[in-house]
């Protein structure tokens, strides 16, 4: 997932995976040096064998940034997995 940041000494960035029904099935979350790592390079790494449980379908995700305690959502987006 390839995401842009602005601002790059966040302290924590969590994406939260949803099923069409808008039930949260799975959360990541990076702190410290990982989630200042991940804002460098605007790319998000998600483990394959996380999203292996899921089924043949369309997900919803969004990105949530923590920086100086002020949070900062992105806008909702999808996926479709097709094995």
């Amino acid at each position: 997932i390839k995401v842009k940041i602005a601002q790059h000494d966040i302290d924590e960035l969590t994406i939260r995976i949803y099923t069409a029904g808008y039930r949260l099935i799975k959360e990541v979350k990076y702190e410290g040096a990982s989630a200042v790592a991940i804002a460098r390079l605007g790319i998000v790494d998600i483990n394959i064998n996380d999203l292996k449980s899921l089924a043949n379908g369309t997900y919803y995700f969004y990105i949530n940034a923590l920086r100086k305690g002020k949070t900062c959502k992105s806008k909702i987006e999808k996926f479709i997995i097709l094995r």
